[in-house]
């Protein structure tokens, strides 16, 4: 085991070593978990210094997971300066909360880049930006936050972002809305070690107003299938893959507690009164019916459904989805992403194919905001179109004509352009395939399937002489989309 001794500026001793270190409340305590991989568990007694937090250090750069308060994170730049000189490139939110975020401009002012997943982006400019705000008048605070400005992340990514040089490998990844809906994890597949932010913390730290609680369940299913080894919560000491299935434990017993009371015409003060999960506090300490805030937030989600607690329409529809446990089915969907995009988009177009009219309607209207996916989508038609080229891909048609269905969702005249595009692509390609596509643009073009305006796009495609199709392909195509489609095709 090596060993490394390092004094944070403040005097507080920290050991670096390669097994996890646990601390009283009271101390900070650094640990290396593998070589370069550094977990800082914050204090939380006497006084509380913000979120635990970790960094890698690269062959050439530094990332740091979780900025944290302005003056912790002055804190942990010396410390990292007494471990390596290499630069501090990177720091990723986990999510916008300021005792994760609200460091940011400590690192932009050496060259740092603060990256975030993208859900995250419009809750940085309005509660993150209020609080900070906040935190320069109050009392307790605003010497420590002075004259600062706030930094909100300037990259942001969708399902996942991959930082590998060869030495380390950090992925960054957006398993779906569980503490905020825009929390991301940093997974290190490498040595199994895995960063939560506060979508897990280890003790009674859980804040749930921003949180969609039915959703959080399943994210925290997605970090188990990950199989870590070592688990650094946003809050309370280091621990192993356990802890997951504590968390979980907690959320699914909350809410059926929670929903038997309800059902039995239980008021909230009721509730509050008779709520008890013993094994929390044999975890955390506390008895559960002191989390007020959570019961009353799990209360008004199963009541009201209020979309102020966060959650939003689009993970509704998600939840309402009719295969197995319906937020699971698409989050599931959203993982393959992660590994691989063609695969991600078939299993869409095939979980919308298997979903009844309403269904298909609610997938549409989700697509409707998300302009990444918008962008993402032609160019899997396109590669599907090339491929029936070569291959009598008879599903694969089938496929991209419900991707494009999707796609084509909307009525505006824009996104009624681009899909009459990734339409002709697919019956130019099947034309070369030898593919009769009438039977299958005839069937994607029932009322179930399209809006009215969309049936009628369909109908124009399908009906368009081959001549005209080429020349939709070569001179209204985007460059992206030709340009991939042409080097398979000949056809210029």
């Amino acid at each position: 085991m090596r060993s490394k001794l390092f004094l944070l500026p403040a005097g507080i001793a920290v050991c670096l070593t390669t097994a996890a270190v646990l601390g009283a409340p009271n101390e900070v305590k650094v640990s290396e978990l593998a070589p370069g991989v550094f977990f800082r568990k914050a204090q939380l007694e006497p006084k509380f210094t913000g979120c635990n937090q970790g960094w890698v250090v690269f062959r050439d750069y530094v990332l740091v997971i979780d900025a944290n308060f302005p003056g912790q994170a002055e804190e942990v730049i010396k410390v990292i300066r007494q471990h390596t000189d290499k630069p501090i490139r990177f720091v990723f939110d986990t999510h916008y909360h300021g005792d994760h975020a609200d460091g940011n401009q400590q690192y932009e002012q050496i060259g740092a880049t603060v990256v975030a997943q993208e859900r995250s982006q419009p809750l940085f400019q309005t509660k993150g930006a209020e609080g900070f705000a906040r935190s320069k008048q109050e009392a307790g605070t605003k010497d420590e936050y002075g004259a600062l400005k706030y930094a909100m992340p300037s990259l942001y990514f969708s399902h996942k972002l991959v930082f590998d040089d060869g030495e380390q490998r950090v992925e960054l990844l957006f398993l779906g809305h569980a503490h905020t809906a825009g929390d991301a994890v940093a997974w290190l597949p490498r040595h199994r070690i895995l960063f939560t932010g506060d979508a897990c913390v280890n003790g009674a730290f859980n804040y749930t107003g921003d949180s969609n609680t039915e959703s959080w369940i399943s994210v925290l299913g997605a970090m188990e299938d990950l199989d870590p080894r070592h688990v650094a919560p946003g809050h309370g000491e280091l621990a192993g893959k356990e802890l997951l299935a504590m968390q979980k434990r907690y959320f699914v017993e909350l809410r059926q507690s929670i929903r038997a009371a309800t059902e039995a015409g239980k008021t909230l003060d009721q509730v509050k009164q008779s709520h008890d999960l013993p094994f929390y506090k044999e975890w955390t300490g506390v008895e559960a019916r002191t989390r007020v805030e959570n019961i009353e937030h799990v209360f008004s989600e199963l009541t009201k459904n209020k979309k102020s607690l966060g959650e939003s329409k689009r993970f509704r529809r998600w939840q309402s989805l009719p295969v197995g446990d319906g937020y699971a089915a698409v989050a599931a969907w959203e993982r393959l992403g992660q590994i691989d995009e063609d695969a991600r988009w078939s299993s869409l177009a095939g979980l919308y194919l298997r979903c009844d009219s309403v269904m298909r309607k609610q997938l549409r209207e989700y697509f409707s905001d998300r302009a990444d996916d918008l962008r993402q989508m032609p160019l899997y038609v396109c590669r599907v179109a090339a491929q029936l080229r070569t291959a009598d891909d008879v599903d694969g048609l089938r496929r991209a004509l419900a991707i494009a269905a999707i796609e084509g969702g909307r009525s505006d005249s824009a996104q009624g352009a681009a899909a009459q595009i990734s339409l002709t692509l697919l019956r130019h390609g099947a034309a070369r395939a030898g593919i009769d596509s009438d039977a299958l643009f005839r069937q994607i073009q029932e009322p179930e399937f399209l809006t009215p305006e969309s049936q009628l796009l369909f109908e124009n495609v399908r009906t368009m002489e081959t001549a005209k199709t080429i020349a939709v392909v070569r001179d209204s195509g985007p460059a992206e989309w030709v340009a991939e489609f042409r080097p398979r095709t000949g056809q210029e």
